[in-house]
């Protein structure tokens, strides 16, 4: 890897969803590849930094897309989101060359919004597609809507009678909006396993993660390989953390992650 530039990394809020646009500064050279990091449940700079790093060591650029409780409790901001970022990709990024993705947990939710919205308007969204080489999905949350919000209460409180109260709410509150809610989640998985961005993907899980139905990513991973036109690598621990795989098996993590990059970067000349 090479190392990060010695004038280090520019930094720009864009608003107003608090998009982050983290630029190497490496004089007139400017990297022709920008990561699009969709970020779990209010994720800690330090372990974001780890994620960042990461792509700025290959010199690209990072766009980092923060995950917030109200994408997942009103789907409709969710959308919002995808639609501002979509719009900041096709008039804003234009000097990029090649997109990557990289969502953790309820981030890979937003970028299935984001999927959902380019499906709708194709030809206005085809440079996007066009661009984009690979995707990083990292403890995705994966199955039944009870998993989703177990996924939500672990990820805002270590408080363990806030996380047995939080589900009780969002039933609840679940309960009384279905059609904005409930119905969207499960159009959304459903859109997510049959209208895939068709570009090499990576999936990192384990199958202790309580917020990923592991056989169920198993299953989809296999009929992926069987019927979609891209490769799938995919790297499965018996035990280890929600979004915590980087930290827990980082050796392990950098290898597949290396093996997948270098596939991507040989098939697109990134």
């Amino acid at each position: 890897m090479k190392p990060l530039p010695s004038k280090g990394i520019t930094e720009t809020t864009i608003r107003p969803y608090g998009f982050q646009l983290r630029v190497i500064n490496s004089g007139n050279i400017k990297s022709k590849t920008l990561v699009i990091f969709f970020g779990w449940l209010y994720a800690p700079v330090k372990a974001l930094e780890m994620y960042f790093s990461l792509y700025h060591m290959k010199g690209y650029d990072v766009l980092f897309i923060p995950g917030l409780l109200k994408h997942f409790a009103w789907p409709p901001y969710s959308m919002e989101l995808a639609k501002h970022f979509l719009d900041y990709i096709s008039n804003h990024s234009c000097d990029y060359e090649h997109y990557f993705i990289h969502g953790t947990s309820i981030g890979a939710y937003n970028y299935t919004s984001c999927l959902m919205l380019a499906g709708e308007e194709p030809n206005k969204f085809s440079d996007f597609f066009t661009k984009l080489r690979g995707i990083v999905f990292d403890s995705i949350t994966c199955g039944s809507e009870q998993r989703m919000i177990t996924g939500v209460s672990h990820g805002l409180t270590k408080n363990r009678f806030i996380r047995w109260l939080i589900p009780n709410t969002l039933s609840l509150y679940f309960a009384l909006f279905p059609e904005t809610t409930v119905k969207f989640f499960a159009n959304g998985v459903q859109y997510f396993q049959e209208h895939p961005a068709k570009v090499p993907s990576l999936f990192y899980y384990s199958k202790n993660d309580p917020m990923c139905d592991a056989e169920l990513l198993d299953e989809l991973i296999s009929k992926w390989n069987k019927n979609m036109p891209f490769p799938v690598m995919h790297k499965c621990w018996a035990r280890s953390p929600h979004a915590g795989h980087f930290i827990k098996y980082k050796d392990e993590y950098l290898s597949y992650h290396d093996q997948f990059m270098k596939m991507c970067e040989t098939s697109s000349k990134l």
